[in-house]
Order: C-alpha cells, then sequence, then structure tokens
C-alpha cells in the first residue's frame, strides 16, 4: 500500500516496510492513521465448485437424535477435505447445505459425503428427506446465486 501520513509524506507499507502502519490500516480504523491512495490485490482464478442441499427429519425424536450424531460425525472429515458451507439445526429438521470448491463436479465431489447419504438410504424407515439436490457449477458467484439467494429460511436469510 501507499499512504499519505499526516505530515503529508507519502509512505509505502506491507508487511515488511513500515509493518506497523501496515497492520494498522488493515486493521479497523485505516484512516485513522494515513489516507490509503494505492493498494495492491492478488487476484486468482475462478473455481468450480460442486455440493448439496438436503433437508432432513427425524421420524422420532430418537431418529432424529441419531440423523444429527451421523452428520456432526462428518464434519471434522468434510473440513479436511475442503468442504464449507451453512447448516440449520432446529428441533426436528436439519438443513444442510455444503459445498466444495475446486471439485469439478458432483461425482468428485460425492465420495466425501457418501458416508451420510448411504446413513440417510439405510434409514429411510426412519428418517425423512423433504429436499435434496445436488449441484455443480463453474465458480462460487454462480453457485451462490443459484443456491444460497434462492433459499427461504424461515426467520434468516444467509445474504
Amino acid at each position: 500500500m501507499k499512504a499519505i501520513l499526516a505530515d503529508g509524506s507519502l509512505v509505502t507499507t506491507n508487511a515488511y516496510t513500515n509493518s506497523d502502519l501496515f497492520w494498522a490500516l488493515r486493521g479497523g480504523g485505516g484512516s485513522t492513521f494515513a489516507i490509503v491512495v494505492e493498494t495492491t490485490f492478488a487476484a486468482y482464478p475462478t473455481m468450480p465448485v460442486a455440493g448439496m442441499y438436503y433437508v432432513v427429519s427425524g421420524q422420532s425424536a430418537s431418529a432424529y437424535r441419531n440423523l444429527v450424531i451421523n452428520f456432526f460425525s462428518l464434519q471434522a472429515t468434510l473440513g479436511d477435505k475442503g468442504w464449507s458451507g451453512y447448516y440449520y439445526i432446529s428441533k426436528n429438521q436439519l438443513q444442510i447445505t455444503l459445498f466444495k470448491p475446486y471439485a469439478s463436479s458432483w461425482a468428485a465431489a460425492a465420495p466425501d459425503v457418501q458416508p451420510f447419504l448411504d446413513y440417510l438410504n439405510a434409514n429411510k424407515a426412519t428418517v425423512y428427506v423433504s429436499a435434496s439436490q445436488t449441484y455443480s457449477e463453474p465458480n462460487f458467484d454462480v453457485w451462490h446465486a443459484n443456491h444460497i439467494n434462492k433459499q427461504e429460511v424461515v426467520g434468516y436469510k444467509v445474504c
């Protein structure tokens, strides 16, 4: 970054030069310390995204508890494999929106969540799937526009 200080001098600031000012400007009160007149950004190519949207519930309290336990037992593994997303848990319903950046297709991403999908399939007698969708998109912005902006969640809108 280049910034103008209170004394009128133009300085270059980054992680190595004038680093205190650099971190202060990146913090929260940027204009308190100097006027930023130039910045440099790193740009990255867009990436494909694949993911899933499910709404599931249990037909009893114990079935729902087991469903939630199964879903949450997979979270650390999914995080390690690059998944992200949103989920909403209520008294009797679990709404799941998950996506995996850099997944070229749903087929490439699906093996990571297959244990959960297998659980749903094996427990059809006690678990109800009221919505399910899987998808692949060319980038995050398209994914967000097509899947997050379209969801109507009672009491909360993701964006």
